[in-house]
């Protein structure tokens, strides 16, 4: 199993690909121009290695820089040349609601329109129903063709609940995409911290995210053989935890993780000390180029480097906001090490 997270500026990308013949799926597609800039060329490379179709593609939740790449993805699938079998998403239809609130906003859903025009199978490995994990009772596992196996691990359906009340707010923000500015323009943008001080950026105390679309995110733990990947979009940790606690409750030991995506490109409110002291993840992923909000947050990666001993940090970036983190690594008894991207991002 190799997990490739292609540069799409500061959103997500993550090309998987494994078993003999190759197969391959798709979480999440960054934002508008990520499709031409990044993930056609590596669809179109797939193909040439002999990989026949998409088996799957995820959508983790509405946010614009997880889904901007997505519509093209799925209509130009004869320009890149691999079919897509199913979509994970949970849109409108998904959503719970109370019997008076109308589904006013269907049609202004261009991801849930474009499945219900092509007639594509939406969330049908779980009978059509909302990807998420039950209150109760074994979490949701699908295996996909070579013995890919996925765990859904969140959302649960108070976060769908949330969702639910806001979602015409969530599909204007992100049918928005090409309103974003093609630069790293946003005065949100914190600058790289160079030199790091990884005894006073561990001590930061953390406060959990809030937003309602981070909270619907889709986590998935991949397993392939003896590798395992916990894929994270930009939940919330406590979410996380919950499902991996259930998990490890239902197996009776916990499995032994090589990657841990982090949540929301590093953010500082979406991956805690206790995440990552609990899933002990051999490598750590970052996929943000810093634009916009100056992920990843130096925070977060120095908690990974304290809770984490001989942590990898990868990231799909080679820039000011990955750069001091591959220096400081070179030092003598550092106790990490760091995997810089390159054009292409990284995989693992």
């Amino acid at each position: 199993m190799i997990v490739r997270s292609l540069p799409a500026r500061f959103g997500d990308c993550l090309l998987v690909t494994w078993g003999s013949p190759k197969r391959a799926m798709l979480i999440d597609a960054g934002l508008g121009k990520t499709y031409t800039e990044a993930l056609r060329p590596a669809l179109v490379q797939c193909k040439s290695l002999g990989i026949r179709r998409l088996e799957l593609v995820v959508v983790t939740h509405i946010d614009r820089d997880h889904i901007g790449g997505i519509e093209q993805t799925l209509k130009l699938q004869h320009e890149h040349g691999l079919p897509v079998t199913e979509v994970w998403f949970n849109g409108e239809p998904h959503l719970p609601r109370e019997p008076a609130r109308p589904r006013g906003v269907e049609q202004g859903e261009t991801i849930g329109r474009l499945l219900r025009a092509q007639a594509m199978p939406w969330n049908t490995s779980l009978a059509g129903k909302a990807i998420r994990i039950p209150a109760r009772g074994p979490l949701p596992t699908v295996t996909l063709p070579g013995g890919l196996r996925l765990t859904v691990l969140a959302p649960d359906l108070a976060q769908l609940k949330r969702l639910a009340d806001l979602w015409p707010e969530a599909v204007r923000s992100a049918e928005a995409v090409e309103l974003l500015p093609r630069g790293p323009v946003s005065p949100r943008r914190p600058p790289p911290v160079a030199p790091i001080d990884i005894d006073r950026l561990a001590a930061e105390p953390f406060s959990e995210d809030d937003s309602v679309a981070n909270g619907s995110s889709i986590v998935l733990l991949l397993e392939q053989g003896r590798k395992a990947a916990v894929l994270t979009g930009d939940a919330y940790p406590s979410l996380v935890l919950a499902g991996w606690k259930r998990l490890v409750a239902s197996r009776g030991s916990a499995p032994k993780l090589d990657l841990l995506k982090l949540s929301h490109h590093g953010s500082s409110t979406n991956t805690s000390p206790e995440l990552l002291r609990t899933l002990k993840p051999r490598r750590v992923l970052v996929s943000s180029d810093g634009s916009a909000y100056g992920h990843p947050h130096a925070q977060t990666l120095a908690w990974a480097v304290r809770e984490l001993k001989g942590v990898e940090l990868l990231f799909n970036y080679d820039n000011e906001y990955s750069r001091p983190w591959a220096q400081t690594a070179a030092r003598p008894r550092s106790g990490f090490k760091v995997r810089l991207g390159g054009p292409d991002g990284i995989a693992v």
